[in-house]
């Protein structure tokens, strides 16, 4: 063949299968193309196929890592007890009380796995669209259908058998397909539970910042933790675990302790050897060597998936906190914002990680403030906003950014050996001021949405009503721990309350008042008029969580759990798993939220909480 001929070959990136396979070029008829059936052969069709590219080595590899010893404090994500088992229900006789429920924090398994991956992520970047379009199908994000309850066929359940280890063919095979079917069920169902955006772009952008090979341990990672939890199956669990440390060794060229080798771990955020200007100078150094380079958005991307993994996985993370910081750094630094804002995409995922980090931060018992950017959260009026990636209107949300920027300035006031009673009743007003803002949802809802919505305006204001009402929660909680005593320190006359006469800092138990009982119930019948497979409730994780604990009376804690029972069922995520053992542990011990996430096996050992 000369090269006139070769020439004439041009690489199809919308044709046929039989085309591509040809690398012919294809005229694109549908359904089957007029090159194929004048040439007699068989048309292929348009349908979806994962192709990715595997390295033997890696392969080989993965094999490796799973007969090895487990050293988990460098992947960071702490072995938990099963999180497949079935969900508890409350007994028919639960009252307001309940009964003692034994409920002992997830402890780590020392007896794991090793997944080391010998192989560095050094040349894990290549940017550049072509080498996507040359890689992937075009339209392999937009023609998938939606399916929001993800159970994989039957005849699909990938099992593992030692007879099959010497049948290196068999097992070449079965690794392929149980790789294929992982991959589609990442872009079939698991991309449509991570937020209530219709098309979320992150998966793209991987791939068009990112190797294949790293986006697709990406895939795998998340695609695997979520079979586990919906399925069972020690395996997608391990095979979670293995892709999510190849992510992580991306990461480890930048974060690693001074001085330390590759496989140093991560340290964590009290330590010295986090140093955030640190790790944005190195940043910023390896993007000056590389022309365009962009490598930040890598990482951005990366400290994004391990957030999903670890709300998929438990919602329990010893990285989480110093994954926000990082990521709300880094893309806060100008240089990198100026090259952020250039990608009309990435403002998405900015969005959905300043919505975690805002939700984590009103949970967190040392009263943490969100990292963020309030900015991040868009404008309503923009095809960007939180409106779009939960279903929370932005005004509203400042709110609750708001609130959590409140929760650590009382706690410091009160921290303090004495505090004048002017104080306390300036932050008193404020507290008030922020749930009359609360108050006004209705303003924040738009009636129609740009760039149009699936959601009803109807649905979209009962969205914020909801998340109104646990926003109130919030304050009611905090006016009663904190202000109970104003009224009677006002009457005294007293100018300044001292340490000894003021409330904790942090509340060591849960209070119920009429006040907050009313709320729950609205909640509550509002929470059902809306469909439970819904994306604006399969998001709403915070809010019902925060009911659930403030619910005092036998039927609304009967219909709060009968919600959490519901949207685990839903989108069988981790999290929603170790957010129902809190809410028992309050019922029965009538702690806070604050001193159970305080205490061993949560904060205590490093340990945060992403209710999101």
């Amino acid at each position: 063949m000369g090269k006139a001929d070769k020439a004439k070959i041009t690489r199809s990136r919308n044709g046929c299968l039989t085309c591509k396979r040809r690398r012919r070029k294809c005229d694109e008829t549908k359904p089957h193309c007029l090159n194929c059936i004048n040439s007699n052969r068989i048309c292929e069709g348009y349908a979806i196929k994962f192709v990715f590219d595997v390295d033997s080595k890696r392969k080989q590899s993965c094999k490796g890592g799973l007969s090895s010893t487990a050293k988990m404090e460098n992947v960071g994500i702490p072995l938990h007890k099963s999180v497949s088992e079935p969900v508890k229900s409350i007994p028919e006789s639960l009252s307001p009380l309940l009964n003692s429920f034994p409920i002992e924090p997830a402890n780590g398994d020392e007896n794991g796995l090793d997944f080391k991956d010998d192989e560095q992520f050094e040349h894990a970047f290549l940017s550049g669209l072509d080498y996507i379009l040359g890689n992937c199908d075009n339209e392999l994000l937009n023609n998938l259908e939606f399916d929001v309850t993800p159970t994989p066929p039957k005849d699909e359940t990938f099992f593992y058998s030692d007879n099959l280890e010497n049948d290196k063919s068999t097992m070449r095979q079965l690794e392929k397909k149980e790789e294929n079917f992982i991959l589609k069920h990442f872009f079939e169902k698991v991309i449509f539970l991570l937020d209530a955006h219709p098309q979320n772009p992150w998966p793209q952008l991987m791939m068009k910042f990112g190797s294949m090979d790293l986006a697709k341990s990406c895939f795998l990672s998340l695609s695997s933790m979520h079979l586990y939890v919906n399925n069972g199956g020690d395996e997608f669990y391990k095979n979670g675990l293995l892709h999510i440390n190849n992510t992580m060794e991306y990461l480890i060229k930048y974060v690693k302790t001074s001085g330390g080798n590759q496989s140093a771990k991560i340290p964590n955020e009290n330590e010295d050897g986090l140093d955030i200007k640190k790790i944005i100078s190195k940043i910023k150094s390896e993007s000056n060597k590389k022309k365009k380079s962009t490598d930040f958005v890598v990482i951005l991307l990366l400290l994004y998936v391990h957030l999903l993994f670890a709300i998929l996985e438990s919602g329990r993370s010893a990285l989480a906190r110093m994954f926000l910081k990082l990521a709300a750094s880094i893309a806060s630094e100008p240089m990198f914002n100026e090259k952020l804002q250039q990608i009309e995409q990435s403002q998405t995922f900015l969005c959905v990680i300043s919505w975690f980090d805002t939700v984590s931060a009103l949970v967190s018992p040392d009263c943490r403030i969100p990292y963020c950017d309030p900015k991040w959260f868009g404008e309503s009026k923009e095809n960007i906003s939180t409106d779009k990636m939960n279903g929370c209107p932005v005004g509203m949300f400042r709110v609750l950014y708001d609130l959590s920027l409140y929760r650590k300035e009382i706690m410091l006031m009160f921290d303090e050996q004495q505090v004048f009673l002017q104080d306390i009743k300036l932050m008193h007003k404020k507290l008030m001021d922020l749930r009359d803002r609360l108050l006004h949802y209705r303003d924040h809802v738009l009636l129609e949405l740009p760039h149009s919505s699936p959601f009803t305006f109807i649905d979209r204001l009962k969205c914020a009503q909801l998340w109104s009402l646990a926003g109130n929660l919030l304050t009611i909680q905090l006016e009663m721990h904190y202000f109970k005593n104003l009224r009677f320190w006002i009457e005294q006359n007293r100018s300044i309350i001292l340490k000894s006469d003021s409330p904790d800092s942090i509340p060591l138990n849960q209070i119920y008042t009429d006040r907050a009982t009313k709320m729950v119930t609205e909640f509550l019948f509002v929470y059902k008029t809306i469909s439970p497979s819904s994306p604006i409730i399969t998001q709403m994780i915070w809010p019902i969580f925060y009911v659930a604990v403030n619910s005092c009376t036998k039927e609304n804690r009967l219909q709060s759990w009968a919600a959490l029972e519901t949207l685990y069922e839903t989108v069988k995520m981790g999290t929603i798993k170790s957010l129902m053992d809190i809410v028992e542990t309050v019922w029965t011990k009538g702690c806070s939220i604050e001193s159970v996430l305080a205490g061993p096996g949560w904060l205590e050992n490093g340990i945060d909480m992403l209710p999101c």
